[in-house]
């Protein structure tokens, strides 16, 4: 099955480095195709793609208000014409690969899959926050379930394109709009209420992603009570890789620019620009 991974990001030259990274760092384990789509570019973007070798779609957004999810239509206007089967849809700015992450897809039970941050809503105040302003109706199916993490889905193309056509829906038509970032909360309220099927969660455990934000030693480990409430021990770096409590490396790590130890560990994998 063809695969792919596909992102979006605007203002491409004040962020050339993490770009970089996203994009050299995924070439390291995978040989499947990579797509930025790229709003509002410069010459100078589109050099600078051109130069690392990586294909970008151009795309003009003028509102750049609650970008999270408007994001969503662009990527669904490449997707209803490309032909890759399994899509790996990611952040960019904050992404980097130390795995295939393709590898852990077991398409034949799944056709969704996403990471838990590792903590529940009601142990993680800004989540929380996100899904009561914006759909308070949702927030009490919610409650008590794992945090889910938007920035890193992967899954069959024509799910992908149901469950974004529904995000985005959520986030345009059904939200209190009171809150830019939206498509998180919009996530979790469809997860909640059984509206995408087949769907498997990794864990921690599982080694396929961490979202450092919560499950990496943060200024929030202690002060948000997530060492207390972690499904599992602390990760940590082993050797040169960023690893779970069971020495297993994560395929993906997403956030890692919040903890300086690791971002400084994985910039040492991609050349300065």
């Amino acid at each position: 099955m063809k695969q792919l991974l596909i992102g979006f990001a605007n203002n491409i030259s004040a962020n050339k480095q993490k770009i970089l990274v996203w994009h050299k760092t995924f070439k390291q384990h995978s040989n499947a195709n990579a797509i930025l789509i790229a709003a509002n570019t410069t010459k100078e973007d589109k050099l600078f793609c051109e130069n690392i070798g990586l294909e970008i779609e151009l795309v003009e957004l003028s509102d750049t208000w609650g970008i999270n999810h408007k994001r969503i239509k662009y990527i669904l206007d490449f997707l209803y014409k490309d032909d890759a089967d399994i899509i790996l849809s990611t952040d960019v700015f904050d992404v980097a690969f130390q795995g295939n992450p393709f590898l852990k897809l077991d398409t034949d039970s799944y056709d969704f899959f996403v990471g838990s941050e590792g903590v529940k809503v009601n142990q993680e105040p800004w989540n929380a926050n996100n899904i009561n302003v914006l759909f308070p109706k949702y927030y009490p199916k919610c409650i008590d379930k794992q945090v889910l993490c938007s920035g890193v889905v992967a899954a069959k193309k024509h799910i992908l394109i149901k469950v974004y056509e529904r995000m985005l829906d959520l986030c345009e038509n059904h939200s209190t709009n009171n809150h830019p970032t939206q498509d998180q909360a919009a996530l979790m309220v469809m997860a909640n209420n059984e509206k995408i099927e087949k769907m498997k969660i990794f864990n921690l455990d599982d080694g396929w992603v961490i979202h450092s934000a919560v499950a990496g030693p943060t200024e929030f480990w202690n002060k948000w009570g997530f060492a207390e409430n972690l499904e599992c021990e602390k990760p940590e770096i082993c050797g040169n890789k960023i690893c779970n409590s069971k020495g297993m490396v994560f395929d993906i790590v997403h956030q890692f620019n919040r903890i300086p130890e690791w971002n400084d560990l994985i910039g040492k994998e991609v050349i300065n620009v």
